[in-house]
Order: structure tokens, then C-alpha cells, then sequence
């Protein structure tokens, strides 16, 4: 390579600057950047929805936070069902914000899971804020996000929480289902009921029309 005519020249950002004239005879540039910082604890991936102003305590909320079977066992991942209307959303709404206000998640992660490539673009870009994955490659960022989710002897214990609202078909979760690890709670709405929702231990709570508590009569 030749370099004739320079002068002074500025670059940033780990670019390059010349103000002359190159004459190439084989040229390799292999530009580094720094690496990124993975993200400090707590951390929210996904905007929660703005609670609605008429929303009420029912019982399902109930039902949410006290997820146990009859074996005495912590159901970590429950599935909301119900018809289009009836406040599934809100109810995940409330429960991730119950939980992230009170301090007991380190990353909550919220996905508009309306398809499987929104499922991917959602675990992706977490990857790219908690772990520094390569935004490049969303898939392979999405699955290190989840590989990342499973417990891990002699690590540092994450608390997480990850709401997937409005499935809208269950085989969009084939292969993206967070993993079971008892640091880690998970929970899906959906309008649909296959078998599929709930097998591996994940629970459904149906959610029906909202009724408000009867008043008892005058006496």
C-alpha cells in the first residue's frame, strides 16, 4: 500500500480517516470495538402496559400469587386463559408490577408474544441487554438469553420473571419455553386452551367475566 498527499485527519469511534490517496496492492483492516457491559441488577426488558383506571382485586390475582398444587409444590410457570376481553393482560400487568415494585425479581422481561418471531425478537433483546449479545444475530442472542435462565450451580442467583402476553398459537413456543428453575417464575395469556399450554408442569387459570363482589342484603 502507498500513501501519497496526506494531511490531518480526524476519525471516531474506532473509525478510520484519510485525506489522501491509497494505492493498494492488498489491504486487511480488522476494526475492534470494546466489548459491552452486561447490564446491572434490577433490570426491565418490555414496556408493561399502563394500568387500566377501572381495574379491580379479583381472585385470580389471588390465585397467581399463591401458585401452589396440591403437593405442596411452587408452580413456576402458569398460563391465563380466557376469552378476548375479560383482562388477562391486566392481570399479568398486575402481577409483574406487584412483583417488580416489592423488589422480588432481578430481570422482568415482558413479550407481545403475538407471534413466533415476536417470541424470538423479544427473548433477543434481552439478550442484547442483560447478556451483550450480538443484536446481529437475534436467534442465537434469543437462545443464550434462555440458557442463561437455567440455574446454574455456583452462580449467582437471578430472580426472574418473564410474561408472554397474547399467545397467539401454542406451537410458537415449541423450543421457547422458559426453562424450569425455581429462581425464575414465568407466565402466558392466551385466548387458547390446547393441552400443550399446560404440560411440563405449567398450570392454566381461567379467566372469566368480571364480576363484582355481591353487596349482602339490608337488614
Amino acid at each position: 500500500m502507498h500513501l501519497s498527499r496526506t494531511g490531518d485527519a480526524t476519525a471516531s469511534n474506532g473509525g478510520l480517516a484519510n485525506t489522501g490517496y491509497l494505492a493498494i496492492d492488498h489491504l486487511t483492516l480488522v476494526q475492534q470495538t470494546a466489548p459491552r457491559a452486561f447490564v446491572a441488577w434490577p433490570h426491565q426488558v418490555g414496556v408493561l402496559p399502563p394500568p387500566a383506571q377501572s381495574f379491580q382485586h379479583r381472585t385470580e390475582v389471588d390465585r397467581l400469587r399463591d401458585a401452589v398444587n396440591r403437593g405442596g409444590t411452587a408452580v413456576l410457570t402458569q398460563v391465563l386463559t380466557g376469552t378476548g376481553g375479560v383482562g388477562k393482560t391486566q392481570l399479568a400487568a398486575d402481577y409483574a408490577r406487584t412483583a417488580w415494585d416489592s423488589g422480588e425479581v432481578d430481570i422482568l422481561l415482558w413479550i407481545s408474544a403475538s407471534s413466533r418471531s415476536a417470541i424470538i425478537a423479544g427473548y433477543a433483546q434481552a439478550g442484547v441487554e442483560v447478556l451483550a449479545a450480538d443484536p446481529g444475530n437475534p436467534e442465537q442472542a434469543a437462545r443464550a438469553f434462555l440458557v442463561w435462565l437455567e440455574h446454574k450451580a455456583n452462580q449467582n442467583p437471578c430472580r426472574w420473571l418473564v410474561v408472554l402476553d397474547d399467545l397467539a398459537d401454542p406451537a410458537d413456543m415449541r423450543g421457547w419455553w422458559p426453562p424450569t428453575n425455581r429462581h425464575g417464575r414465568a407466565l402466558v395469556t392466551t385466548r387458547r386452551r390446547e393441552a400443550a399450554l399446560t404440560g411440563e408442569g405449567r398450570r392454566r387459570v381461567t379467566v372469566g367475566l368480571f364480576a363484582p363482589p355481591r353487596k349482602p342484603p339490608p337488614t
